[in-house]
């Protein structure tokens, strides 16, 4: 396997170590520092908002949508050889 394919399947394995981080550790992140980020820029104050009424089931339950996604393109990048879908996936992501 070539350095280019072990990347491309490492990739939602390493997504999910990066989201484990995030679903443990958002709730703590929004409680405490919530307020402030919102204060701080007011563009991002709603988005914040929804973020502290959102359950750690519910943000599980998005990494999960973005797991499957994540899959399937994956997935897709490996059969059909196409690797940008992986690079416009993780971008996407972040969003």
């Amino acid at each position: 396997m070539n350095e280019l394919k072990l990347i491309v399947s490492l990739f939602p394995i390493i997504f999910m170590l990066h989201e484990f981080e995030e679903i443990i550790g958002f709730k703590h992140w929004v409680t405490k520092d919530g307020a402030w980020i919102a204060k701080k820029h007011p563009k991002v104050a709603k988005q914040i908002s929804f973020y502290e009424r959102l359950s750690v089931p519910a943000f599980a339950l998005a990494v999960l949508e973005e797991f499957i996604i994540i899959g399937i393109v994956t997935v897709l990048a490996l059969t059909l050889q196409w690797y940008n879908a992986v690079s416009y996936t993780h971008l996407r992501a972040h969003e």
